[in-house]
């Protein structure tokens, strides 16, 4: 009986582990939570999302970025409306949002690139 029951953890383990990764290499989700953390002037957590050339350039932005533009920042209500996509190549895509920032729209787009079976937004294009 105990050995089900360790047998039935490691599965959900698994499948739990395999849920939060593929959540993390879709584009949609990747450019929302991008987004999200971007606008609100959360650019550590926005990194996680980024490529490795776009993060540099976010750490540079955070070292410009005064503590009460942040703190400003921070109240933005950000709302994607609408997300399109565009695979320009297997490791390339593009992502084109609506985007509510307290409550005006505003159209932007996104570049993604595929690193390590992983889709990434690159700020840099």
């Amino acid at each position: 009986m105990k050995i089900l029951k360790k047998i039935a953890l490691l599965l959900f383990a698994t499948g739990l582990a395999l849920f939060f990764y593929s959540c993390n290499s879709k584009p949609e989700e990747v450019t929302e939570q991008f987004a999200q953390h971007w606008y609100k002037g959360e650019l550590e957590a926005a990194k996680k999302y980024a490529t490795p050339e776009s993060k540099n350039f976010i750490t540079i932005i955070e070292g410009l970025q005064n503590v009460e533009e942040l703190k400003k920042m921070q109240n933005t209500t950000v709302e994607i409306t609408e997300i399109t996509t565009e695979e320009t190549s297997d490791s390339t895509m593009v992502c084109h949002c609506k985007i509510k920032l307290n409550n005006k729209e505003d159209k932007v787009t996104f570049h993604l690139d595929k690193i390590d079976n992983e889709w990434l937004v690159n700020i840099n294009r």
